[in-house]
């Protein structure tokens, strides 16, 4: 009894005080042990007329507590129930008039009352201090909000029924919650149920519910069951009424008045009922979480704190208060940190423990409940979001909604979270695997690399190593945007590490900046470092480089001493690695200065570090030309590759034209001694078209060109001095070796003469000086020719060009020449018909005669000697000053060609003859009268012409003489 005399005096009307006395002795008077007292009931006003108190929590019930109450309440008085119920004054109401009064009142017209209930209990037994001097008591003051109603509904309307009259049911409930105990806030309790008085009976809840109850037949109880009938039916008919329409709407008052009295937080909190001690309580519990739906019993923090309803707001669960263990620690820290982000979202976020959220749940109050998948349904609607602008936010937001999918793989729930932690400190969203935004998980060295392109690198190096692992996890890959990064992926990224301006361009022109930090091509260490990485790159479809062909410029290469490049990987370079494949040393200084002189870039491989060397060097074989003949052949083709074959040779001459003298040889001789000389037809055309060959000129100047179709090495015969650029110089058997390797033969004697000398001849190639020499030797030479086979052929072939210097110095055809060592040619012919006089040699004439030089006059021999009379003498005529010698000498030839016409024997000898070689006659064909008509024709025909041409000659006399 002594732990709950408190309680006793809580609802009872007329009652303040309860004192409990021992009597030991009969002689002695009672003493007091310990008593109770109502030291004050303070009405508190209506929530229509109150203004809520900026103060909370204790402060606000000791301000209450102390306050005296100014209202107009007609029912804010202890006793208003009673006197409503009874009557005022001396008019008291029976029981019929009673019902009557209660059935007419409206519901919001019956009283209600709200007290703060100050309960002082004193243990005068109680030594405080443990000393024998003296004694002191223990006090203890406990403070309670007290809410009592006559309730209406359903109860209302059974209590007035007539045929309950005998049962005197009263629909008159309280409802009181411990606020204070000694300035402090109480400590959790089980209440009770009274009838006025406390019951045994315990709610189970943390607030005390009293009323006009039935009571069980042994008074600790109240009458409840569902399978009752009768009277024991109806009494718990009633009970379950009392509760439902009077006590649990009284509870929610309660609760409403607590806000002010308590403030937020767990001694609120505790009051929500949440545990039962048996089924009937479930009644009021069910209906508060009702009623308590629309009503703003719930506190955020949002707005700088308010009340909002059930509905309202997002529940953020909670350990419960009393019975936080320590595995729970995470979980306080999850829901402040999931508190302060949902804040930042303008979400009435409640923070509310485990229990109090159960019951709302299981009495579907349809509340929002902070969750994963709330929590993804929020960030995924198109808000602005503005708690994202924190990157730890967005850390443990993604990690908060990652934990429940990661053991069941469901990663497609995900699908349109803005929470994906990018390098460059922003968000990305993420999305379905065909998405057109892919975001990539790389390594640190990638993620160095890729610093301009950190807009599509996932942050796997977040403070959250858990989360971490979720990001590089295939099973993600799989279901979202989020890929592992490869070769292909890389180098896409890539491109935006390289300038906007160097878009397209095969080449650009590089100056490292040494002292640069910055992840660009720029930087000479970010170049070293990103063909490190190739290197080592298992990935790249075991050691190609095809993802980077065509792309970016990342070969480096050397123009000239200081002078380099960026170029990009072709398939056709022209760069060559003049560098050991091991040392990285230069192999051949003066050719590589040579190829630079070219144009030939050389690859640069002082940006490549020991240990990835040589790997490197092996993934650029197919693209970097070795040192070696066919490497430098090939950068060479490579670099006209651009231009028709037939533009080739102008393309090399122009690259080669820096190149003086001696390099030319250099590179020639490079080219000559190397072992590598076994080429293909494509590259001994490359090698030909090269301007390093030393050729002829006609005896001028050293003179370098490339090969064509038509050169050859000179046969022993040939004159150097007449030699052109058709003819290659060899100065040794290596020189003679190579070039025959290459495809430049020995021109053939035959040729030699037949074709190139006396083309030479013909075009006036060789100077007068040397002419008559040149054609000496031919003539000689070629008589042999004669006898050999097909000799008859190349005589004949030469017979019509024409090369043969005439007395006159002019080149003729062996065809129009007439033999001087014939009788009476000389005397008949003119000097232009004959050969120069220093080839009236044997050897010579012999020749000539085989070519076809004429040992007879022929009918147009005759012709043409008379023309040639008629057109000296006509030359002789319009002179000033004549020469006798030119005369006379014109005078005799036509004398001589006049003797011959005049002797009828050679005339007809001459055009028998004739006939028989032009096939005119043939033997036995025609008679001999025929014969000698067709002859007189000829000669009727040349008589003819030869009446035309003034050739005779006569003799002039003086006018008169």
């Amino acid at each position: 009894f002594k732990k709950n005399i408190s309680k006793v005096v809580l609802f009872l009307r007329h009652v303040k005080r309860v004192e409990v006395f021992i009597e030991e002795d009969e002689s002695d008077a009672p003493e007091m042990l310990y008593y109770v007292d109502v030291t004050a009931r303070k009405a508190l006003e209506s929530r229509s007329q109150r203004i809520e108190s900026p103060m909370t929590g204790i402060e606000n019930i000791r301000s209450l507590a102390v306050s005296t109450f100014g209202g107009s309440n007609q029912f804010n008085d202890w006793n208003s129930i009673a006197n409503f119920i009874s009557g005022s004054g001396s008019q008291t109401l029976s029981k019929e008039a009673f019902y009557g009064k209660l059935m007419r009142t409206p519901e919001n017209q019956l009283p209600q009352t709200k007290h703060l209930v100050t309960v002082q209990f004193v243990d005068k037994s109680r030594i405080v201090d443990g000393s024998d001097t003296g004694e002191r008591v223990m006090k203890v003051i406990d403070q309670y909000l007290i809410c009592s109603a006559l309730g209406a509904g359903k109860c209302r309307a059974m209590a007035c029924n007539p045929e309950h009259r005998d049962l005197k049911f009263l629909p008159w409930a309280s409802v009181a919650a411990h606020l204070i105990r000694n300035g402090q806030h109480a400590p959790a309790s089980r209440g009770n149920a009274f009838c006025f008085l406390p019951l045994p009976a315990e709610t189970g809840f943390n607030v005390h519910l009293n009323g006009y109850f039935e009571l069980s037949a042994n008074r600790r109880d109240i009458w409840f069951g569902d399978d009752m009938s009768g009277s024991g039916k109806i009494r718990s008919e009633w009970n379950r009424l009392l509760l439902w329409d009077v006590i649990s709407p009284l509870y929610s008052q309660l609760l409403l008045e607590a806000r002010s009295l308590l403030g937020p937080g767990k001694y609120f909190d505790r009051l929500w009922p949440v545990n039962i001690s048996s089924d009937i309580w479930k009644i009021v519990r069910s209906r508060v979480y009702h009623l308590a739906v629309h009503l703003p019993l719930v506190y955020t923090m949002l707005d700088s704190g308010k009340w909002v309803s059930l509905t309202s707001a997002v529940f953020l669960d909670s350990p419960d208060y009393d019975n936080i263990a320590p595995d729970d620690e995470f979980r306080v820290v999850t829901n402040k940190t999931l508190m302060s982000i949902l804040l930042q979202e303008k979400i009435s976020v409640v923070s509310m423990s485990t229990s109090v959220i159960s019951c709302m749940k299981e009495e579907s109050c349809g509340i929002i409940e902070v969750s994963p998948s709330m929590i993804r349904e929020c960030f995924k609607r198109p808000d602005e979001h503005s708690s994202l602008r924190n990157s730890e936010n967005v850390v443990f937001l993604l990690r908060y909604c990652m934990d429940d999918l990661v053991e069941r793989r469901l990663f497609k729930q995900l699908h349109g979270l803005p929470l994906l932690p990018l390098l460059n400190g922003l968000n990305g969203t993420i999305a379905d695997p065909n998405s057109n935004v892919c975001y990539y998980v790389s390594s640190e060295v990638e993620r160095d690399l890729l610093t301009s392109a950190s807009f599509a690198l996932v942050d796997v190096w977040t403070s959250d190593s858990r989360l971490n692992s979720y990001m590089i996890s295939e099973d993600l890959h799989s279901c979202t945007n989020i890929q592992a990064l490869n070769s292909s992926s890389f180098v896409e990224l890539l491109t935006h590490s390289f300038p906007a301006e160097w878009l397209g361009l095969p080449e650009i022109r590089w100056v490292p900046r040494a002292e640069s930090s910055e992840n660009s091509p720029y930087n000479p260490q970010w170049l070293t470092q990103l063909w490190d990485y190739i290197a080592s790159d298992t990935r790249n479809n075991g050691g190609k480089l095809s993802h980077f062909e065509d792309n970016l410029q990342i070969v480096p290469t050397v123009v000239a001493d200081g002078e380099r490049t960026l170029q990009v990987l072709t398939a056709n370079m022209a760069v060559v690695n003049m560098a050991n494949q091991n040392t990285g040393a230069e192999i051949n200084a003066e050719v590589t200065r040579i190829l630079w002189s070219t144009g030939i870039r050389t690859l640069d491989s002082s940006y490549f570090r020991g240990t990835n060397r040589s790997r490197i060097y092996q993934m650029l074989q197919p693209y970097i030309h070795p040192p070696t003949v066919r490497g430098i052949i090939t950068a060479l083709k490579n670099s006209v590759s651009d231009v028709q074959v037939v533009a080739r040779n102008e393309r090399m001459a122009a690259r080669f034209h820096y190149l003086n003298k001696s390099e030319k040889i250099k590179l020639r001789g490079f080219i000559r001694d190397s072992d590598d000389i076994d080429l293909q037809n494509d590259e001994i055309d490359t090698l030909r078209s090269l301007p390093i060959f030393e050729v002829f000129d006609s005896g001028k100047k050293q003179r370098f060109s490339h090969l064509s179709v038509d050169s050859f090495l000179p046969p022993s015969c040939a004159d150097l001095n007449h030699l052109d650029s058709r003819f290659v110089k060899a100065t040794s058997r290596k020189d003679v070796a190579f070039l025959e390797r290459i495809g430049v033969t020995t021109m053939n004697p035959r040729e030699y003469y037949s074709v190139y000398l006396c083309s030479s001849l013909a075009q006036n190639l060789i100077d007068e000086a040397n002419r008559t020499v040149a054609v000496t030797k031919l003539l000689q030479d070629t008589y042999t020719f004669a006898e050999e086979d097909g000799g008859e052929a190349l005589l004949d072939r030469m017979s019509i060009v024409a090369f043969v210097p005439n007395s006159h110095g002019s080149l003729v055809k062996p065809t129009d020449l007439y033999d001087p060592q014939e009788s009476g040619l000389i005397d008949l012919v003119d000097d232009s018909m004959l050969p120069a006089s220093e080839l009236r040699h044997t050897g010579v004439l012999q020749s000539l005669r085989a070519m076809g030089m004429k040992t007879k006059l022929s009918s147009d021999g005759i012709i043409e000697s008379a023309r040639k009379i008629e057109y000296e003498a006509k030359n002789l005529s319009i002179q000033e000053d004549l020469v006798e010698d030119k005369v006379h000498a014109v005078r005799k030839r036509a004398t001589a060609l006049l003797n011959f016409l005049d002797d009828e024997n050679n005339i007809m000898k001459f055009l028998s003859e004739a006939r028989v070689e032009n096939n005119t006659i043939e033997s036995g064909n025609i008679e001999n009268g025929e014969i000698e008509l067709t002859m007189n024709q000829d000669l009727g025909d040349m008589t003819q012409e030869l009446n035309s041409i003034c050739w005779l000659p006569v003799e002039r006399s003086p006018i008169g003489g």
